[in-house]
């Protein structure tokens, strides 16, 4: 009777493949089962994607319902507007006499019927005394037929102006007469015989 036959127990030498790295099992998504790597990170970028998209929507509501602040530089203020419509425009240059002012002045010493009266004073054209004058340029007429009288007149701007006391004068000068009090006398009667005007500017 032949021996019963006895199992070979050597072992086969190990093949490369054994030793390799065994393969990550897929993932699996709780809803739809096994994802692998690539369909995860491509939801995960969609979301990402999402959520920077709205971040830049806020951003972008915020700015625009900010309002512009104006700009006041260029707008002209009360004051200005005020100044530049309501100034009147004035000509400080001119020396002429208001309109309703005589432009011609009568230097008067005595009367028509007596030369040698005591009276003096300054009247316009038609003969009405004269007390107060704007500034301007004027042309001053002596009536002076008196024999023992004369008419000197002094005030502000070197105005010194008289007729002689012998002898009568009846010319015209030109004269400026400026803001203040002219005075005017008769040399030899000055406490009986004076008077004066008033310039305003």
């Amino acid at each position: 009777m032949s021996a019963p036959e006895r199992p070979d127990r050597t072992r086969a030498a190990p093949s490369p493949r054994d030793y390799a790295r065994p393969t990550r099992p897929p993932l699996r998504d709780r809803r739809s089962g096994p994802t692998d790597w690539s369909t995860l990170m491509t939801r995960r970028t969609r979301t990402i994607a999402i959520m920077l998209t709205a971040a830049s929507l806020a951003l972008a509501g915020c700015s625009a319902s900010t309002p512009a602040e104006p700009d006041d530089s260029a707008a002209p203020t009360v004051s200005e507007t005020t100044d530049a419509t309501s100034a009147p425009a004035t000509d400080e240059s001119s020396s002429e006499p208001a309109a309703d002012a005589p432009t011609s002045l009568m230097a008067v010493v005595g009367t028509e019927d007596d030369p040698e009266a005591y009276e003096i004073e300054l009247t316009d054209e038609s003969g009405a005394t004269i007390t107060t004058l704007p500034a301007g340029d004027y042309s001053l007429t002596f009536v002076d037929r008196s024999t023992m009288h004369n008419f000197h007149m002094t005030g502000p701007g070197d105005v010194d102006v008289r007729t002689d006391v012998p002898g009568s004068d009846e010319s015209t000068i030109e004269i400026t007469l400026v803001e203040g009090t002219y005075e005017y006398v008769c040399d030899p009667h000055v406490s009986n015989m004076s008077g004066s005007v008033e310039v305003t500017a």
